[in-house]
């Protein structure tokens, strides 16, 4: 429709912002289109308050930088020793973790874990909590049963029992357990 015959109506030309039905990416510089929306938003004569103002938040939001968020994690583990085989390339339970890493996607920055071997006091307990409530998930694996910090965290998360990363590295059928716990729970 013709945007006279819109104004002749009394209703106000809409237009989308560019990408605005795209999925969010960063930009640094302002699109060619908002520099053109700019350059419209001057030189056109609205009739209306209303349409200026819309007109000019169209030109700034479309210039404005959009940031992606960072990654969050997509699980956190909670067991004890993990502190001792976390990147430590002569661990094999580091090449499994990798493995398992690699077989759904996902880096190491999007896991993130809980040596229950030092939250023995409650502070450092509450601590861990914290940082688990920071994160914002909703699901935490852990490798045992019994620890202060997992039964503080049952009673606010779901906590999935995995087999441990020895008992996997003996017996194929844990390694296959995990992996379905994990395909199961990942992609809900």
């Amino acid at each position: 429709m013709q945007a006279d015959f819109l104004n002749t109506l009394g209703l106000t030309t809409w237009q989308a912002r560019p990408g605005y039905f795209a999925k969010s990416v960063t930009r640094t510089e302002p699109a060619a289109n908002s520099i053109s929306l700019e350059a419209e938003a001057m030189t056109a004569a609205p009739s209306t308050e209303m349409e200026v103002n819309s007109v000019v938040s169209e030109a700034e939001m479309a210039s404005a930088p959009v940031e992606t968020p960072a990654p969050k994690p997509a699980f956190v583990l909670v067991g004890a020793g993990l502190d001792d085989i976390w990147q430590n390339e002569s661990a094999v339970q580091w090449g499994l973790m990798l493995n398992i890493l690699k077989a759904f996607g996902l880096s190491e920055e999007q896991l993130r874990f809980f040596d229950t071997a030092h939250a023995v006091t409650d502070e450092a307990v509450f601590a861990s909590i914290e940082e688990v409530i920071d994160l914002g998930v909703e699901t935490v694996f852990a490798f045992e049963e019994s620890s202060p910090l997992i039964e503080q965290l049952e009673e606010g998360v779901q906590v999935v029992f995995l087999p441990s990363l020895d008992e996997m590295m003996q017996r194929g059928q844990a390694k296959r357990e995990t992996f379905e716990i994990l395909s199961h729970v990942i992609s809900a």
